[in-house]
């Protein structure tokens, strides 16, 4: 009963087009939990790796913030 391209998504609500809600009911529901639950896993991995980017550039430029100041306060005029 499955058939490619007939689900939408817009926003956090998923259309399907061209299917009843009988069929939904009957075949679709289990798979949609299937993929929703596979997606959220995955923003959640990408949100994560985001997060620990962030905190890595942040770190870098704090440490060249810092060498650049120890560097600047050690030349001497």
């Amino acid at each position: 009963m499955h058939r490619p391209g007939i689900a939408r998504v817009y926003g956090d609500e998923i259309m399907l087009d061209g299917t009843t809600i009988e069929e939904v009911q009957k075949y679709h529901r289990d798979t949609l939990i299937l993929c929703v639950d596979i997606a959220n896993q995955q923003e959640k991995k990408i949100i994560e790796n985001e997060k620990i980017q962030n905190e890595r550039e942040e770190t870098r430029k704090k440490q060249h913030y810092n060498n650049v100041k120890n560097i600047a306060d050690n030349i001497k005029f």
